[in-house]
């Protein structure tokens, strides 16, 4: 069985696409060999491609057109390995991202051969946009209630149980007469300035909560920098992992 036969046979069983990239002297090139694979990537057959790459140039998205065309070119002028991820518009699939990574030579008259694989990311890619829209999305709504909290006589905290840190907003220390600098980010800083009768109660209340989700509201009373006792409401909710750590 030629070489070619027997590599097409084993690369049916792999995922994405094994191939041979060929750019001739005079600008041309072709896909001497590709797997079947190139259909679930361009939507081609390795027989449409074997003697010309035109219509995979074709359905390279517009916008990363040049950025391919141009690592190709550097990859050939410097032998470097192509490696790019970039999107192709798949006749049937829509917009794929597609991952490449392969080595050149350069043959006997001057053409570059590339030996590569081509791999289909689109879910990956999707998953990191969903991501990063989840974390502007929050971002933006943390900044929207910082801004509404900075408008009110409330303070904010915020508790990092896996740390163990502790923000609280400036407006914390300014309602203690404390200078906000001067806070430190942690649970002892505000332990230390609740009133001692007080102090058995509200942490119950948080372990409850902790513990059955049960809401958290209390009231209690903290020494001011003048010393006097201040009364004070505090209500929070944990957020939960999904393994139901807070």
């Amino acid at each position: 069985m030629p070489t070619n036969q027997r590599l097409a046979k084993i690369s049916r069983h792999i995922p994405g696409m094994i191939y041979q990239y060929r750019l001739e002297p005079d600008g041309s090139s072709s896909f001497p060999f590709s797997s079947e694979g190139v259909a679930a990537i361009y939507g081609l057959t390795p027989e449409e491609v074997a003697q010309s790459a035109e219509r995979v140039f074709e359905r390279l998205h517009p916008d990363d057109f040049d950025h391919v065309v141009h690592t190709i070119e550097t990859s050939a002028r410097t032998l470097e390995p192509w490696r790019v991820e970039y999107r192709v518009n798949h006749p049937d699939r829509g917009v794929v991202w597609v991952r490449g990574d392969s080595a050149p030579e350069r043959l006997e008259g001057g053409a570059i051969l590339w030996h590569g694989y081509l791999a289909d990311i689109t879910s990956e890619k999707r998953t990191t946009e969903a991501l990063e829209e989840a974390r502007r999305e929050f971002e933006a709504e943390r900044a929207r209630f910082q801004l509404a909290m900075a408008g009110a006589n409330d303070g904010v905290w915020e508790w990092d149980m896996a740390t163990g840190e502790i923000r609280y907003s400036r407006r914390n220390a300014q309602l203690l007469g404390e200078d906000p600098d001067t806070i430190e980010p942690d649970y002892e800083w505000w332990r230390k300035r609740v009133h001692p009768d007080d102090i058995e109660y509200i942490e119950r209340s948080l372990g409850e909560h902790l513990k059955d989700r049960t809401p958290y509201d209390v009231q209690y009373r903290m020494k001011a920098k003048d010393g006097s006792w201040r009364w004070w409401r505090s209500r929070a909710a944990a957020a939960w992992s999904p393994d139901g750590t807070p």
